[in-house]
């Protein structure tokens, strides 16, 4: 679902954009770094109730073949924690020391937007 806005981005933003499979492996990784940054207190979290029930709406289970698999009970109130994921997915560019991008410094494309507000959500 994610490799066409990949993709597209990537086309209108070359060099800017990369992609992430959210494999298990990657996963576990990327919770791991954010729960061990969280427990370092080298990352501050808005005191926002919507936030805060999408980090603790994350499990962590091992199936039968011992593989370790992170959900969240899909729910009509809650995000499917993806605000966790994004979380994670901001960690993740700390700790492999990203650069910060704002989209004000990207050059604007031609053409129909491909999401509307887009850059109103972003901001």
């Amino acid at each position: 679902m994610g490799l066409a806005i990949f993709e597209t981005m990537d086309r209108l933003f070359p060099g800017k954009i990369e992609g992430i499979s959210f494999s298990t492996t990657t996963k576990e990784v990327m919770a791991t770094t954010a729960k061990r940054r969280m427990e370092e207190r080298r990352c501050r979290l808005p005191n926002d109730q919507a936030i805060w029930q999408s980090f603790r709406s994350v499990r962590r289970s091992t199936t039968s073949l011992g593989q370790i698999r992170f959900d969240a009970a899909h729910a009509e109130k809650s995000d499917h924690c993806d605000r966790w994921w994004a979380f994670c997915l901001a960690e993740a560019a700390v700790e492999q020391g990203a650069t910060a991008v704002h989209l004000v410094d990207l050059p604007q494309p031609q053409g129909k937007p491909i999401f509307a507000n887009f850059k109103t959500m972003v901001l």
